[in-house]
């Protein structure tokens, strides 16, 4: 995407495109960096949130199985062509 742009290419973005390249920055950003975030903008965790942090490590798995699906259902064919650029 970037080299399209400094070779002053034309880039045609789909909303597919966006999706995979909002996915994929999204990985790319740790635990840690969100929490930094939310504590340098003056949100503080309180004894709730850290009952709630547990429970939310339950749901981990049905997280990490809905991605499985979602991924399955995209072709590796069409990923392929939309990350070349």
């Amino acid at each position: 995407m970037i080299s399209a742009i400094d070779r002053k290419e034309q880039l045609q973005a789909s909303v597919l495109n966006a999706i995979f390249y909002i996915d994929q920055s999204w990985n790319m950003v740790s635990q840690k960096t969100v929490a930094n975030c939310f504590r340098h903008a003056g949100f503080h965790s309180s004894p709730e949130s850290e009952e709630l942090s547990e429970d939310a490590d339950e749901d981990l798995a049905l997280t990490e199985l809905a991605g499985k699906t979602v991924e399955s259902r995209l072709c590796n064919s069409k990923r392929k062509a939309v990350y070349k650029a």
